[in-house]
């Protein structure tokens, strides 16, 4: 009887990470798979508002994710409320067999990681990886206001140094 609790509850507690978000309005940050990136290239292609697009690879049962996609969703949130148009933030879930083959184009190895495009640009022009992530994570200073300045700067200088369409330093 003990066995069959136990097992009960470790069920209930897998379903539970699981579970999509709670809150009563859906999330603003558009989920992508394998099918929503160019055959050729690998870049994400989406019609979507703004030029820049912000793509998260994550894993639904890695906890590291699940605690940045809460800020993340929180980022998709302000930009919604400061009507920002230019930026759209996008994540592919990992633990999708479906999407393994373009979360191994992009060399992930752990989660999150974090690719910055621009519409018109064949490779990203940014990336946040696990490592840089993991300190962010550790150090309990993740939060959704500090990413998007961060995000809107780096986009910023990297634009200002170099044209859209010019070579960017390959990461």
């Amino acid at each position: 009887m003990r066995r069959r609790t136990a097992l009960a509850m470790v069920a209930i507690l897998c379903a539970l990470f699981h579970l999509p978000r709670t809150s009563a309005t859906p999330s603003r940050v558009m989920e992508m798979s394998f099918e929503d990136f160019d055959d050729e290239t690998k870049v994400p292609v989406y019609d979507g508002p703004g030029d820049f697009i912000s793509l998260a690879f994550y894993s639904s049962w890695d906890l590291r994710s699940q605690k940045f996609m809460v800020e993340y969703d929180k980022m998709a949130d302000i930009l919604h409320e400061e009507k920002e148009v230019n930026f759209t933030l996008a994540r592919v879930n990992s633990a999708n067999q479906q999407n393994q083959g373009i979360t191994a184009h992009y060399k992930v190895k752990s989660f999150p990681h974090l690719f910055y495009f621009h519409k018109l640009e064949k490779h990203p022009y940014a990336k946040t990886d696990a490592q840089e992530m993991s300190r962010v994570l550790d150090s309990g200073s993740l939060d959704a206001e500090s990413m998007l300045r961060w995000l809107k700067r780096i986009t910023k200088e990297t634009f200002e140094e170099e044209e859209i369409g010019a070579i960017h330093d390959e990461i």
